[in-house]
């Protein structure tokens, strides 16, 4: 938005510039132009006309900064080795499933999927209202599941993990949390697979 405002700014700032150096430039030298001075309008028509350009430009922004801060907000965090808790921030309503948090490796090896970890007995889809929070717990089984994907799909590399949160709306991507890079390091050394 603030490239787009920059653009246009510099654009009316060029057009005007033009047309001052025109005017100018025919009032100042008449002998060698045309007898034509162009009707440029009052003061008052130039005001008028650079206030609505200036109200199009402020209602646009307003717009923009009311959509994003209407959007979906999730914020994620662990508490304990097998329990991640997402609380919604924004405005709407956001709808999160226990089966779509992930796991991924952006340096490669793709994403370790929560999914078959995950405890029956919670609630799997919750709708989250702007300050609700919901917890969802893993099985013990997961950080070994999750050691298993790192030794075999990663070459053993846990560095810049991050968490993403599928809902109907968009992908929230996260950090890993250090609590859980601390006991990959830790079950990393236990494993017989780590190099």
């Amino acid at each position: 938005m603030k490239v787009v405002s920059v653009l246009i700014a510099v654009m009316v700032v060029g057009v005007l510039s033009a047309l001052a150096g025109l005017t100018a430039g025919i009032n100042f030298n008449p002998q060698s132009t045309v007898k034509f001075v162009p009707d440029w309008g009052s003061l008052g028509d130039w005001v008028s006309g650079v206030g609505a350009f200036g109200a199009i430009w402020v209602a646009l922004a307003l717009a923009n900064k009311q959509r994003s801060q209407e959007l979906p907000d999730l914020r994620f965090s662990m508490s304990g080795k097998y329990t991640f808790t997402l609380v919604n921030h924004g405005k709407l309503p956001v709808m999160v499933n226990a089966h779509n948090v992930i796991l991924s490796n952006p340096k490669g090896g793709g994403s370790f999927w929560f999914g078959p970890d995950c405890l029956s007995n919670d609630p799997q889809v919750v709708e989250l209202a702007f300050g609700q929070q919901v917890s969802f717990k893993y099985s013990e089984d997961v950080l070994g599941h999750i050691v298993d994907w790192i030794n075999s799909s990663c070459g053993g590399n846990f560095q810049d993990m991050r968490f993403i949160v599928g809902t109907p709306t968009k992908a929230f991507d996260f950090p890993a949390d250090d609590y859980l890079i601390n006991h990959i390091r830790f079950e990393m050394k236990k494993s017989p697979l780590t190099k």
